[in-house]
């Protein structure tokens, strides 16, 4: 039995060292590889959010500054008139563009131009205003490649009439004719974009900006050229030869031709002597610990072992096999029941556990349980000092069971303790709210939550609510609870996004009022007229303003509920019952509908389909065209002599005034005053040839308030007075 103990021993230790080195070879390059596509997806994240904040920052400059100078009345009255005249008269706006430059922290210098007849009106840099015939040379007139063009970027030069560098965006002015060619040009400030720009890089490396052209925007030009062509194989990053050792990567704005260049050393992104002299030292430590284990586990086995070879040499060899198998299958039915048994046991106290603490975790949150109440329940140990809430939601759109199930399966990923911080978590309804727990109560509250759902690999699935940091024993966690909770309310007006930080982005400030009441009004005068495309174009104005302009959650709510009252409100006016229609309150949809997005399609196909429906019943009132025609012409001949006009008749046919008035020339030949005329002097031909009224009498009868104005009509039409025309007929007929 001792040279069994001792070769039952060697042999496991060897088996188990074998296969335990072949594992950590295997497993060292797998997971080099999975440790080097980690870390250059964290690059490519860093990229998407410094792309996202700038095209962010540009898109709200470009979009809203022109309407918000041209906004200001004076400003708006005089560059709409401005245009009509040899000179600009742009001196008495200076104060005004110079206070607005003043607020606006990315730009630096703004020029206004509009052309008519060949001839160029100028606002010039307003810098360089003093007196109404000062024209600097101004070079971005120039570089416009198409003047029809909405949007027009300019790379950075050096800009002579603010003697600077600068980068411009040159833009329509949307409210004059397209024949006036109207500009707005934007003069960017790149010492400011490029420090934005840099705020969202953590590491050492150069950012810079180019355009898809191989200009340089910003920072120092190198290799452009290679960067183009990675651009165009639609490559995120690429590498340097081996003596260089650096790495670029690299993301195409969606606002306009620039591409976000980060140039950094390759070890600054991957180390392959670091990770196998990592591995190895943690490989070296856990083969020690396997050898040592193994020899500590045969050892205590050993006695059972030793005790069953006794059982063996004891047991009876006359013994029948039927019994013995009998006895064997007794025992192994009595282990598996308690194996069953003691694996359902385990079950129920993990699921009971789990509710109790995410029960408390709830309270805590909103201020119910303190501090210490929680430390005395036991299901949840804080041992930190600092922590923040989140609310997370489920990103796309779910059966009720598949959303249940993968919101649980995320809570219960989500409880556990990571290097340096612990996580927990309760589902409330389709919202988890989790509790992150930090030992350094300097680290970002984001880049904590990034990381963690970077590594669960759920950053794709969910809308993420971040809220402030708190202490625990001085702070109250309900202020970051709530500030989590109102933060996810933005995924609705930013579906696009994933994190939602109140303490970076301060929600709380956010516009409270705006100018929605104008499109709105616009929105329903062109329901009103029947006009689609109109319609269109108000919608896609109104969710784009929500989108870009930094407003309230509240204010947005109640803009799209506001919008879908007019719609609902228009549509009744012509006559066709909305609710009626749909089988719901159109109004509840922004309650339902996921994104703004998703709302603006399903009201411009609501919108469509009303149209189209009140189309069809209106040609359907009338058989043909010629019917109504004839309706129409019955109804002016039997009120000629009264105080007949359109609304009448169009109270008469049951149609819209605005309806009738737009389509009255394709269904009569003519418009109605036209009509109307033709009608009213073919009578007064016929009651002259009757000789029975005076030239007076004629006029007063069929509605003119001057008989003088009367014969002049008369007179133009048929070529001689009223008087002279009754004189030949009455010779005619002797």
């Amino acid at each position: 039995m001792k040279d069994f103990k001792r070769k039952l021993i060697i042999y496991n230790i060897i088996v188990v060292l074998a296969v335990f080195i072949v594992f950590i070879v295997i497993q060292g390059f797998y997971s080099f590889g999975v440790y080097k596509e980690a870390r250059i997806r964290d690059y490519i994240k860093m990229m998407d959010q410094l792309k996202e904040g700038v095209d962010h920052q540009l898109a709200y400059q470009v979009e809203q500054v022109p309407n918000r100078l041209l906004n200001n009345t004076e400003v708006r009255e005089s560059v709409y008139n401005d245009y009509q005249w040899t000179s600009v008269r742009i001196f008495r706006m200076k104060d005004i563009i110079t206070n607005f430059l003043t607020e606006s922290k990315y730009i630096t210098g703004l020029d206004i131009y509009y052309h008519q007849d060949d001839i160029a009106f100028l606002s010039g840099s307003y810098k360089k205003i003093e007196n109404y015939n000062s024209k600097p040379y101004i070079d971005w007139i120039y570089n416009v490649q198409d003047f029809n063009q909405e949007r027009n970027w300019i790379a950075t030069r050096y800009y002579e009439p603010m003697e600077q560098e600068v980068a411009s965006c040159v833009v329509n002015i949307p409210f004059l004719p397209s024949t006036l060619k109207g500009k707005i040009a934007l003069h960017l400030d790149m010492d400011e974009l490029q420090n934005y720009a840099e705020n969202f890089i953590d590491g050492i490396g150069q950012v810079r900006i180019i355009n898809t052209f191989g200009q340089n925007i910003t920072g120092e030009a190198k290799d452009n050229e290679l960067i183009i062509e990675a651009l165009e194989n639609d490559e995120h990053y690429f590498e340097y030869q081996a003596e260089e050792k650096r790495i670029t990567f690299i993301r195409e704005s969606q606002v306009n031709n620039w591409v976000y260049v980060y140039d950094l050393p390759r070890d600054e992104v991957y180390n392959l002597k670091s990770f196998v002299v990592g591995n190895g030292v943690m490989g070296i430590l856990f083969i020690t610990l396997t050898a040592i284990t193994t020899t500590f586990i045969n050892l205590i086995i050993y006695g059972p072992i030793k005790q069953i070879f006794s059982l063996v040499d004891r047991i009876p060899i006359e013994m029948p096999e039927e019994q013995a198998a009998l006895d064997t299958d007794i025992i192994k039915s009595k282990l598996t029941k308690l194996v069953n048994t003691y694996d359902q046991l385990e079950t129920d106290v993990k699921m009971n556990k789990q509710i109790i603490s995410g029960y408390h975790l709830k309270g805590f949150m909103r201020g119910k349980y303190t501090y210490q109440d929680i430390l005395d329940t036991g299901y949840i140990d804080f041992n930190y000092e600092t922590g923040f809430c989140t609310a997370i939601q489920l990103r796309d759109t779910h059966s009720q069971e598949q959303s249940r199930q993968l919101l649980n399966a995320i809570r219960d990923t989500l409880n556990q303790d990571f290097n340096s911080y612990a996580c927990y978590s309760a589902l409330d309804g389709d919202i988890i709210y989790a509790l992150f727990c930090v030992l350094d109560k300097y680290v970002v509250p984001a880049n904590t939550v990034k990381r963690t759902l970077l590594h669960l690999n759920i950053e794709d699935l969910v809308y993420v609510g971040i809220g402030k940091s708190f202490d625990f024993k001085s702070d109250s966690v309900i202020d970051s609870y709530s500030a989590a909770k109102n933060a996810l309310k933005y995924a609705f007006i930013m579906p696009e996004m994933t994190y939602f930080d109140a303490e970076k982005e301060k929600y709380d400030d956010y516009k409270t009022t705006g100018s929605r009441d104008f499109i709105i009004n616009n929105l329903e005068k062109s329901l009103l007229l029947c006009d689609y495309d109109a319609c269109e174009l108000e919608l896609a104005r109104i969710f784009h303003a929500l989108h870009y302009g930094k407003y309230h959650i509240h204010y947005c709510t109640n803009t799209c509920y506001e919008v879908c009252s007019t719609i609902r409100r228009a549509c009744g006016q012509l006559g066709y019952g909305l609710d009626q229609h749909l089988q719901y309150d159109l109004r509840d949809s922004i309650y339902t509908i996921k994104n703004i997005n998703e709302l603006e399609i399903k009201l411009k196909n609501i919108i469509y389909n009303s149209l189209i429906t009140i189309s069809n019943e209106m040609k359907t009132t009338y058989n043909s065209g010629n019917e109504l025609r004839l309706t129409i012409e019955k109804i002016i001949h039997d009120n000629l002599f009264n105080d007949i006009s359109l609304q009448f008749i169009a109270d008469s046919v049951e149609m819209r005034y605005d309806t009738l008035s737009r389509n009255f020339q394709s269904i009569m030949g003519c418009t109605y005053s036209k009509y109307i005329k033709k009608i009213k002097l073919d009578k007064s031909v016929e009651l002259l040839a009757q000789n029975k009224y005076t030239v007076k009498d004629i006029a007063s009868l069929l509605g003119y308030n001057s008989t003088h104005y009367f014969i002049q009509v008369f007179k133009k039409h048929y070529g001689m007075t009223p008087k002279k025309y009754q004189e030949i007929e009455l010779q005619a007929e002797e």
